[in-house]
C-alpha cells in the first residue's frame, strides 16, 4: 500500500513539473541565479552613472500617479493594454509605476514590448518599473534590462512651484536587497531626506508584512536583518509611502510612521483584478483601487 501511494505522489510531482516547465524556473529554485541582487545593482549603477536622474514636470501642484502590479502576462495582455490605454488618455497623470512580475514564464517580454509601445514612445507619458521575481526567472534579467535599463534608481516629480516628490526604486526581485544596494539605499534616502521635498515615495516588488485573523508579523521574504534595517531606515528618513506588489492581495499597514501599501494583482486570470491611482497633493497621498 505504501509503495503504491509513493508512486502516486511521484507521478503527481512529475505531472506538475511537466505542466509548469514554462511557468516556473524549477532549477532557479534550487540554484541561485548568477544575476543576483549585487550583479543587477552593479549593472544598474553603471547605467545610472551615465544618465542623469529623471525629473518629470507635473502640469499642476496636484497630480495623479497610476500604479499596477503582477500582470503575469502569459498569453493575454488585456488588462495590461487597458491600463496603458487609461493612463495614456489621462493628461492629469505624468507617470505610471509598475511594481513587478510583468510575465509568468518564458518568452513573455516580446508581448510586453508591444503593449507598452503607446507610452514608451510617447513624449508626455512615463512608465517606470521595478522587477519582480518572475521577471528574472529563466535567466531573463538581461531581457528585462534591455527594455527598462535599470532596477534601482531615483527620479523626481517637480510641480510648477518647484516642489519635488522624490521617488526611489528598490530591486527586491530576489527576495533580498544585497549589501551593495543596501549601502546605496541608505545613502540615497538620507540625501533625499535632507533635500527640500514634499514626499519621499519608495516602490519595489516584494512586500514586507502579512496579516491574518490571529496575528500580524513579518512576511519573511527578506531575511530578518534586512527587514529590520529597511523598516528602520524608512522610518528614520520619513518615507511617506512604500508601494509593493507580490502578494496579489491588497493591504495597507502603517508601521513606524510609514504607510506600506500592497496592490492587488492585475493578472487577466485573477478573479478580481485591480490597478490603483494615487492622487498626490502637498498635504496627502490619497489612494484608490480600481477594478479592471
Amino acid at each position: 500500500m505504501k509503495l503504491h501511494f509513493s508512486r502516486y505522489i511521484a507521478a503527481a510531482l512529475l505531472l506538475f513539473v511537466i505542466a509548469s516547465c514554462n511557468k516556473h524556473d524549477l532549477p532557479g529554485l534550487l540554484v541561485s541565479s548568477s544575476d543576483g541582487p549585487d550583479k543587477r545593482f552593479q549593472q544598474s549603477e553603471a547605467y545610472n552613472a551615465s544618465h542623469s536622474p529623471l525629473e518629470i514636470r507635473a502640469a499642476d501642484e496636484n497630480y495623479r500617479l497610476y500604479l499596477f502590479a503582477d500582470v503575469h502576462v502569459q498569453n493575454s495582455t488585456k488588462n495590461l493594454d487597458d491600463i496603458v490605454r487609461i493612463f495614456h488618455s489621462d493628461r492629469t497623470s505624468p507617470v505610471c509605476l509598475f511594481l513587478g512580475d510583468f510575465i509568468s514564464g518564458k518568452r513573455g517580454f516580446s508581448q510586453i514590448r508591444e503593449s507598452l509601445k503607446p507610452v514608451m514612445e510617447s513624449a508626455v507619458d512615463t512608465i517606470l518599473c521595478t522587477p519582480g521575481n518572475h521577471d528574472i526567472q529563466f535567466g531573463q534579467w538581461n531581457e528585462y534590462a534591455s527594455i527598462f535599463k535599470t532596477s534601482c534608481y531615483t527620479f523626481a516629480v517637480v510641480t510648477p512651484s518647484g516642489w519635488k516628490d522624490i521617488y526611489i526604486c528598490m530591486d527586491s526581485a530576489s527576495g533580498k536587497v544585497g549589501r551593495r544596494q543596501m549601502e546605496w539605499l541608505r545613502r540615497t534616502l538620507y540625501e533625499a531626506y535632507g533635500t527640500l521635498h514634499r514626499h519621499i515615495i519608495l516602490f519595489t516588488h516584494t512586500n514586507f508584512f502579512k496579516t491574518d485573523a490571529l496575528k500580524q508579523g513579518l512576511q519573511g521574504n527578506y531575511n530578518m536583518e534586512e527587514t529590520y534595517d529597511l523598516l528602520g531606515l524608512f522610518s528614520d528618513c520619513e518615507v511617506g509611502v512604500v508601494f509593493t506588489g507580490h502578494k496579489h492581495r491588497r493591504e495597507e499597514i502603517t508601521y513606524g510612521g510609514v504607510r506600506y501599501v500592497t496592490l492587488d494583482s492585475s493578472d487577466d486570470e485573477a478573479e478580481t483584478a485591480y490597478y490603483a491611482i494615487a492622487d498626490i497633493s502637498r498635504s496627502e497621498i490619497k489612494i484608490n483601487h480600481i477594478k479592471l
